[in-house]
């Protein structure tokens, strides 16, 4: 398990290195206008995805993970997938000059649809493989050949060929169906098929189990989806492509923050569902607030120097996307907001309440439907931020309400005092940064200051004396057993 763990780990930051400089070279090689175009381009593309998975990939890892085998109903729902995607795709291309008129694209500037078409089927089909490697407990290779393989695939030719956003997505497609070769070699070797050519077809009772079993999984993936995507294709359809392409590398660098988080959220699933099962509060509580505790002091550095110097990070993708520097804080500061507010996504879903994680996503969805048109309307790109910055806090503070109602829980224990100090340096970082901008002899000192007293304040607030070092003795021992 431990093992496990560790390369999941490893895979997810190198692929997410890969994945930064792949943007970091389109972006650079495209331009922000043309970057812009091609970032609403994988928006539709990820919709369309998102759809046609309709929570198959959680079907798969649970039937294989009792079967242990690849069997007929794994076929069923990978070829019914494959229907809905084609369909969606057919409605795309039925729709497509209305598409490209929304999003003020005025001319098709892809190479040929064929490629982007066929970077999303392969997209899709390679989630549902890889979610094979995962019902067969090895999520790790899964992982391997999709997050580091399939962005390698995609990196290597932007840095050796002269590329423009005319052949940018047959690079993609090509990528991506060498993932779909390695993955189905390896599928057809490692693992146990077991599929009956002479009875293909499920049973009606068969197929409606399916559907019982990923319909909610679907609704829910569907909001997530669209909660994901909503505000790039708000943004596209109000304001100029290129500011689709600000927010998009605003969200890289967010990314940079919240990996932490999302895998603290993998490894801790299991630990909340043990505890909630044997009526153990006090080490759900436990396990909330330290994680919390220590997330939150190393990412907070993190974001406060993005939040301080967002110019100095914008210099990766080259001096004509320094107009994002407005939105990239803002985006940040939601970062610092989903962060600060600890795990309390997977403390509520393996709880007895799990349902009401659905409330928040339709809170959320509904909250950026409304308020995002209002906001992008009114004050344009500088508006998806804004509304991003609101989405977070919506859907964190209901969480913590409702964990707190329910079962007394909180992320800290002296939430204010806390609050009060992220707060405070949030407001003062990014007014400084803005204000003295031009002044940056002075300014480095002045913010290093900030940040550093922050922390400290942070740990006097909510660290008992040699908590610290505990945590680092614990882990070292740790990892010295495993």
């Amino acid at each position: 398990m431990f093992k496990q763990f560790s390369l999941n780990t490893v895979y997810r930051l190198v692929g997410f290195i890969i994945g930064f400089f792949l943007s970091v070279i389109i972006a650079r090689k495209l331009g922000s206008d043309e970057y812009g175009i091609f970032a609403i381009f994988l928006t539709i593309g990820g919709l369309i995805s998102g759809i046609g998975m309709f929570g198959f990939p959680d079907y798969i890892i649970k039937n294989i993970s009792i079967t242990r085998s690849i069997n007929n109903k794994i076929l069923f729902v990978f070829l019914n997938s494959l229907f809905v995607i084609l369909i969606l795709i057919l409605l795309f291309h039925i729709f497509e000059n209305n598409i490209y008129c929304i999003f003020n694209i005025e001319t098709v500037q892809i190479e040929s649809n064929l490629y982007f078409i066929g970077y999303i089927v392969f997209v899709t089909l390679n989630v549902f493989l890889r979610s094979i490697f995962e019902g067969f407990h090895n999520s790790q290779n899964g992982y391997l050949i999709k997050e580091v393989f399939g962005r390698l695939f995609k990196l290597l030719p932007f840095l050796i060929l002269k590329i423009t956003l005319k052949n940018v997505f047959t690079i993609f497609f090509l990528a991506e169906f060498l993932v779909f070769i390695i993955f189905i070699g390896l599928i057809y070797y490692k693992f146990d098929i077991d599929i009956d050519k002479k009875k293909r077809l499920l049973s009606k009772k068969d197929i409606k189990k399916i559907y019982q079993y990923t319909m909610p999984l679907f609704a829910t993936s569907l909001v997530l989806i669209f909660n994901g995507q909503i505000i790039k294709l708000l943004l596209g359809s109000f304001e100029a492509a290129k500011y689709v392409g600000y927010y998009d590398i605003s969200l890289n660098f967010a990314s940079l923050m919240i990996i932490g988080l999302n895998i603290q959220n993998t490894v801790l699933k299991p630990y909340f569902s043990k505890f909630f099962q044997e009526v153990n509060l006090h080490g759900v509580q436990k396990y909330y607030s330290q994680s919390s505790k220590i997330l939150t002091l190393i990412s907070l550095p993190i974001g406060l120097l993005f939040l301080g110097f967002p110019k100095l990070f914008l210099m990766f993708y080259g001096s004509g996307f320094y107009e994002a520097k407005i939105i990239l804080q803002l985006v940040i500061i939601s970062s610092i907001i989903n962060i600060s507010t600890g795990s309390n996504y997977p403390i509520l879903v393996m709880s007895k309440i799990s349902y009401k994680e659905f409330n928040a996503n339709i809170l959320n969805f509904a909250s950026v439907i409304l308020l995002g048109t209002i906001f992008i309307y009114a004050f344009g790109y500088i508006g998806a931020g804004l509304i991003l910055i609101l989405s977070q806090t919506i859907v964190n503070v209901y969480r913590i309400i409702v964990l707190n109602k329910e079962y007394g829980l909180k992320p800290f224990h002296n939430m204010l005092s806390t609050y009060s100090l992220l707060f405070t340096s949030v407001v003062i970082i990014m007014l400084l940064s803005n204000v003295m901008s031009n002044s940056i002899m002075y300014l480095v000192p002045i913010l290093l200051f900030i940040i550093l007293t922050t922390c400290y304040l942070f740990i006097k607030i909510e660290f008992h004396s040699g908590e610290i070092k505990e945590y680092y003795f614990m882990l070292k021992e740790k990892i010295l057993l495993k």
